[in-house]
């Protein structure tokens, strides 16, 4: 008899709960971060007893808003559904990695997003807004400029970046030059380039370690040929080292005894129809009365002799994504006119010299333009 009323008590209890409006479930948590890697299930609790599964949700975790759930909750055998309202925000402040910028002396047109790297859990593209009014370029040094980085829900930032103005040296002289770019080839670029310097003037040659010269045969007929090699030179210019990028052109017949040469300067023309002039230096011996050097002369401004960033980065992208062929500009003086295309290999060359250049320019603080006349 009194197990007949314990029972009864336990299931007027129950009535109870179930009358009271229990559901055996409660939401724990109304919100996700956006983009975030969650359990549904865990944005609720259970009373003993109780089990749930997710039985429908328009969540999209990519996007803010709110969202639909429909929960199956199962107790005793008996199911029922129960919609809850979750919501995709965005609490998480933009995660910022920055670097030492580097600004050249009187720049105007530099970046300093350059040097900021920012990721956001939204995944969207946030640019840094600097304060530059305490940045002045004209003076070499280092400043210290505020920025910010706010995303659309307003989480934000902030922080400084160190950016240092360079005065670049101009002033090495060919032994410092020379002493300089040796140890920067000894320690990074000893499986590229090889070098030899003359114990008497100091002067550097710099060549290719694997063979990089090329040859185009170009008239069938006349076997008419084109030999090149690429090479760098430290040498003194008005009292200065300076890096010289250089290549050697022959224009040959096939028997390599008629040598042919241009009397004018070689035209470059990209495949987008940008030109670019090799200036064609004679340098004649007794063996070689017609061997003419091609210096990377426009990589300088030819008015003042000026180096400027904008020529070398334009002849670097040419070489690099851009078909390049060549031609001289008029006949020569034994009416040949060669014509055709640098392969790859001595394409490739040109590149590897380049980024060289450039290297030695970053790590030196160097800038050839009060070397070179």
């Amino acid at each position: 008899m009194k197990k007949f009323i314990l029972l009864i008590v336990l299931f007027l209890s129950m009535s109870c709960l179930m009358a009271c409006g229990s559901k055996g479930i409660s939401q724990s948590n109304k919100t996700v971060e956006i983009n975030s890697d969650y359990d549904i299930l865990s944005l609720f609790t259970f009373e003993d007893g109780y089990s749930g599964t997710i039985k429908s949700s328009d969540i999209d975790n990519s996007k803010l808003g709110k969202y639909n759930v429909t929960v199956a909750v199962e107790h005793g055998g008996n199911t029922k559904d129960y919609n809850f309202n979750v919501e995709v925000v965005d609490t998480t402040k933009p995660e910022v990695e920055v670097s030492e910028a580097k600004v050249k002396l009187n720049s105007t047109d530099y970046n300093l997003a350059e040097f900021v790297k920012v990721n956001d859990n939204s995944k969207e593209e946030l640019t840094p807004i600097f304060d530059t009014s305490g940045l002045d370029t004209s003076k070499a040094g280092s400043y210290n400029v505020n920025y910010s980085v706010k995303d659309s829900s307003g989480n934000e930032t902030t922080g400084e970046l160190k950016v240092v103005v360079q005065s670049y040296n101009t002033t090495y002289s060919l032994t410092e030059m020379t002493q300089k770019i040796k140890d920067i080839i000894d320690s990074k670029y000893s499986g590229v380039f090889e070098y030899y310097v003359d114990p008497y003037t100091d002067r550097m040659s710099i060549s290719f370690v694997d063979d990089i010269s090329g040859t185009n045969e170009f008239n069938t007929s006349t076997m008419y040929m084109t030999y090149y090699y690429p090479y760098m030179n430290v040498v003194e210019r008005e009292g200065h080292g300076c890096l010289v990028l250089g290549t050697t052109f022959i224009y040959t017949s096939g028997n390599f005894i008629d040598y042919y040469y241009s009397n004018v300067p070689l035209i470059a023309l990209a495949s987008n129809g940008a030109r670019f002039t090799f200036d064609l230096i004679p340098n004649k011996n007794n063996n070689y009365q017609s061997l003419y050097e091609t210096y990377f002369y426009f990589i300088f401004n030819r008015v003042d002799n000026t180096y400027t960033d904008e020529n070398i980065d334009t002849v670097y992208d040419l070489f690099k994504n851009g078909s390049l062929t060549f031609k001289m500009d008029s006949k020569n003086n034994k009416g040949i006119c060669p014509e055709g295309s640098f392969d790859e290999k001595y394409t490739n060359a040109v590149i590897q010299m380049i980024d060289f250049y450039r290297d030695v320019e970053e790590q030196l603080d160097w800038k050839p333009s009060a070397n070179y006349q």
